[in-house]
């Protein structure tokens, strides 16, 4: 089964971890100063102390790795209301680390995060819909959680939210939205909006036809290392005349320059 990447929420820890120097006995990490602080205050109650012991349990930084230790510290947190912790707990539940894998659990600790407004929760609860996974399959209700996280700017749920427009799934069809949302998913360099984008003007769904258009996107994905972008890209210059051809690599140079 493939497993849910962890996205233990940085910002928090990063802090932390600069903090860090682990000592060394016996070949054995030990437990340092900041360890030391973080459990007596997460041993009182604090929340967010809870939740850095998981992520440093979890990765192994200043103690040795234990997925158990992640797993408690991260509930403990979790059922403290803090969101990260609800959110990472739902990961766990997912790949079984630490914990029992449960399907349900993990929907249900996702729920609870995103319900807090937080996008990167919504658009989980948006998968695990879209998937049927802890939770009945339902497009509309997918649909729903990732237009919460892409009006947020959450590149991958405006790409998922094109995606479900572009088919039709739990929402009527709509081209021309698929493509605005895919735009806004690309504009962020998501790698498959990037090459949806591409599709859409290479084939004038929810855009006009634009072979340049195309090229740009597809470049751009390709640069990503998306499969197959190469191919589209060689058969977008088989429409194009050389003058576009040379306008559409400008393109991609100037994006470059951009970033």
């Amino acid at each position: 089964m493939k497993k849910f990447r962890i996205v233990f929420w940085m910002i928090v820890v990063l802090c932390i971890f600069t903090s860090f120097s682990v000592a060394i006995n016996n070949g054995q990490p030990q437990e340092n100063e900041m360890v030391t602080q973080l459990l007596k205050a997460a041993n009182n109650g604090d929340a967010k102390a809870q939740f850095s012991l998981g992520v440093v349990y979890y990765n192994g930084q200043g103690v040795l790795q234990d997925y158990r230790q992640a797993a408690a510290w991260t509930q403990k947190a979790a059922e403290n209301g803090y969101p990260m912790a609800q959110y990472n707990l739902s990961i766990l539940y997912s790949n079984g680390e630490g914990v029992p894998q449960d399907n349900v659990q993990a929907a249900n600790w996702a729920r609870k995060a995103a319900e807090q407004g937080h996008a990167i929760p919504q658009c989980r609860v948006g998968e695990l819909f879209h998937n049927g996974m802890g939770v009945p399959q339902d497009y509309a209700q997918a649909a729903a959680w990732y237009r919460k996280a892409a009006d947020q700017g959450y590149a991958k749920a405006q790409f998922l939210l094109g995606t479900l427009l572009y088919k039709g799934l739990g929402v009527q069809q709509d081209y021309v939205q698929a493509a605005a949302w895919t735009r806004k998913a690309a504009d962020q360099e998501y790698p498959m909006a990037l090459y949806n984008l591409g599709s859409m003007y290479a084939n004038g769904e929810g855009v006009e036809n634009d072979y340049v258009q195309a090229y740009l996107w597809f470049s751009l994905a390709k640069m990503q290392r998306v499969e197959n972008a190469e191919n589209l890209i060689i058969k977008c210059e088989k429409k194009m005349s050389p003058e576009q051809i040379e306008k559409a690599k400008k393109m991609v140079q100037e994006w470059s320059f951009k970033k």
